[in-house]
């Protein structure tokens, strides 16, 4: 992790809440289980850090399955961490966790991100991160940390239908100054181990909420928002473009929001000052640049049945960016070709002839 801030206001902000949780006189016994299990696995991990081993972790999926809905719901951390390398380039800002409550099929996914921060503090190992969601239904195969790379477990480019990964590959992916990747190609390429989609965009989200509650109409919380200032103050010193995406019925719901991190992290007096102006003939890119940041707001998300107009315009805007953020010369993220390898470093624009400290591969620009 390159900003190493986030992750620790997450776990302190969250261990602190967890402690308040089990002080409750409506605190039941199961959810007093899972809650100490939890912060145990956070304090673990950050004491041991990547030497973190499976069998001090209690905290696994199986202890949220005899939870009800509205005990799980207690759960839900307001600081929740993104996925992908956090000095990426691109920050991709979407509406919703990808989780439901009341779906024990999404347990494992509600797992990891309750023990995210524990999770990046341990390096995000595959075994650790197996054993935290407790999933039998990943393939087996070769699998980079869970935080950052967690397409390795998914595998959405085996899967029909056009997931939000997918189309991120199609527009982060190419070389400069090339258009979007066919699906076809996206597909490919995020099978592969460089390009890496996590090298290139931290994904998080504006509501911290799992997908059927925001759907519903619940904004973020005080918290979360809170802290997603942070992670824009954050990230604006590493990423040179911030894309907001989110679906017709929320679009305008989330305009404040919107607003007040896009002037965040263009480094505006205000939410006020942030005018995005339309890009394309869509009518739902809008955009807006100082001279070393661009933020893009897209109205729609990015899955499904997105227009090939749009898609192109979005290369076309992102990629422009880039070449700007090379151009000033901003700190660039170069990590290991080594899958198992996870050393990363922010250097200067330059062709990489630098050999991993680590492993000894070669180190790529992403």
């Amino acid at each position: 992790m390159h900003h190493r801030n986030l992750v620790l206001a997450s776990q302190t902000a969250y261990r602190a809440y967890l402690e308040s949780l089990l002080v409750r006189p409506t605190t039941g016994s199961g959810l007093s289980i899972a809650t100490r299990h939890l912060i145990d696995c956070l304090d673990a991990a950050a004491t041991h850090g990547p030497a973190l081993t499976v069998q001090r972790v209690k905290f696994t999926d199986s202890l949220l399955l005899p939870l009800t809905e509205a005990e799980r719901q207690q759960l839900v951390t307001q600081w929740s961490l993104g996925l992908g390398h956090d000095a990426a380039p691109v920050v991709t800002v979407g509406a919703e966790q990808a989780f439901n409550l009341d779906m024990d099929e999404d347990l494992g996914n509600f797992a990891l991100d309750a023990s995210a921060t524990g999770l990046w503090l341990a390096g995000g190992r595959a075994e650790l991160a197996l054993h935290v969601a407790g999933t039998k239904r990943w393939a087996a195969g070769p699998r980079r940390p869970y935080h950052l790379e967690p397409n390795d477990y998914y595998r959405r480019q085996a899967l029909r239908g056009r997931h939000t990964w997918i189309l991120l590959a199609a527009l982060l992916l190419p070389d400069a100054g090339q258009p979007a990747l066919t699906d076809r190609a996206a597909r490919t390429l995020l099978g592969t181990a460089h390009p890496a989609l996590g090298a290139r965009t931290y994904q998080i989200e504006i509501s911290a909420h799992p997908s059927r509650n925001a759907a519903g109409g619940s904004l973020p919380t005080q918290q979360r928002r809170d802290f997603l200032d942070l992670v824009m103050k954050e990230t604006r010193h590493t990423a040179c473009v911030l894309l907001f995406h989110a679906d017709v019925r929320r679009f305008d719901r989330l305009s404040r929001d919107r607003s007040r991190l896009a002037a965040l992290f263009l480094d505006l007096p205000g939410p006020q000052a942030f005018h995005p102006t339309p890009v394309g003939n869509t009518g739902r890119l809008f955009a807006s640049r100082n001279e070393h940041r661009t933020v893009l707001v897209v109205r729609g998300v990015l899955s499904g049945a997105v227009p090939p107009e749009l898609l192109n315009d979005l290369r076309t805007e992102i990629d422009a960016a880039l070449q700007r953020g090379r151009a000033t010369r901003m700190p660039w993220l170069h990590t290991c070709s080594n899958r198992t390898c996870t050393f990363f470093e922010l250097v200067a624009i330059a062709p990489s002839t630098r050999h991993c400290p680590s492993c000894a591969s070669q180190m790529l620009p992403s």
